[in-house]
């Protein structure tokens, strides 16, 4: 089974973001090494928590500082820019990587109302079509004519690319499926987001599909939050800062996250424990031994029928960190 990360370089408590970029581009690297499929960058605006504001600058980057892993968008909040600029943007990278670039495309707006009138400067840019504006990316990228006419007329640049990014739709519902099928693209599903989807979203996904210039075959991805270990106990012990991060943000309350020594010395509350155990019920969260962590992931493939996972764990230890992302491929790459 392929197996590939995403990473919204969320800051510890005890480090800057300067040094939460370094400890993300190590962890890319590492990943490389061992033989990860691809890491992408989320798009996060106006946050103190979360240092992945320019993802297609570290996919760049880390292009640069890695060998095979594919790098890409997890995702580019298209509602902010032009399909032309977006384009011209995973041209340029394709161009300087190829065969290496995922451009995700995202329909939320990643940020707060403050950090979406910020970036629309004023206009916010609530009536696009989405969907349609998708499409003349696509169709910018690939250089086949616009159906928007306001588009015509002009090229991406740089034309003539060897290899296309591979292009990919994100959803957290399931609403997006269908739309991500009939354009040609692949298909992410963000699990940890916590919103239930329909057992038949891949099915569905792949129903609706249409080659394309991006993608021959249906492609499907689903993210989770995992914390694999050595041990039971010690998963349970690098996993509750992870937790109690998550039933903060429930509470639309983002803090750094804490070091497991910290975390360990804090009494939740009985809604925090409510939380954190549908979490790991509903699998938004999953944690144990690699063994254990490998079966309820192997199940959720069988039940949802996707082709790759991808993982989310964002430790404040990186050694555990890195130990986590190590056990998991063990146990799954050849799954």
């Amino acid at each position: 089974m392929k197996l590939s990360a995403l990473d919204l370089i969320s800051r510890p408590k005890d480090k800057n973001l300067s040094q939460a970029y370094a400890d993300s581009i190590q962890l890319a690297q590492y990943l490389d090494q061992i033989g990860y499929q691809r890491i992408w960058y989320a798009e996060h605006h106006g946050s103190g928590t979360h240092g992945s504001s320019a993802p297609e600058i570290l996919a760049a980057y880390v292009a640069a500082a890695s060998q095979q892993i594919r790098v890409g968008t997890g995702g580019t909040m298209i509602m902010h820019y032009s399909p032309l600029k977006i384009a011209e943007v995973f041209k340029s990278l394709a161009t300087l990587a190829p065969d290496r670039v995922d451009l995700g495309i995202g329909r939320a707006p990643g940020g707060g109302r403050q950090a979406i009138y910020a970036l629309g400067q004023g206009d916010p840019h609530w009536p696009d079509d989405l969907y349609q504006k998708t499409a003349t990316i696509l169709q910018f990228i690939s250089e086949e004519d616009r159906t928007d006419p306001l588009y015509q007329g002009i090229e991406a640049s740089p034309q003539g690319l060897e290899s296309l990014p591979q292009a990919w739709m994100l959803g957290s519902s399931g609403n997006s499926a269908g739309h991500s099928g009939r354009l040609g693209m692949g298909y992410s599903f963000a699990k940890f987001f916590g919103v239930k989807a329909p057992e038949d979203i891949f099915t569905h996904y792949r129903q609706s599909f249409r080659p394309s210039a991006f993608h021959q075959e249906p492609q499907t991805m689903s993210t989770y939050m995992v914390v694999a270990a050595d041990s039971r106990e010690e998963a349970d012990y690098q996993a509750k800062s992870l937790e109690i991060a998550r039933f903060e943000q429930a509470q639309n309350r983002f803090n750094p996250i804490l070091s497991a020594e910290e975390a360990a010395g804090i009494n939740l509350s009985p809604q925090a424990e409510h939380f954190i155990q549908e979490q790991e019920k509903q699998r938004i969260f999953v944690k144990g031994t690699a063994e254990e962590v490998r079966d309820i992931l192997l199940e959720e493939k069988d039940r949802y029928q996707f082709d790759e996972i991808m993982i989310y764990t964002p430790l404040a230890d990186q050694e555990a960190r890195r130990r986590s992302y190590q056990l998991l491929y063990d146990q799954l790459a050849q799954a």
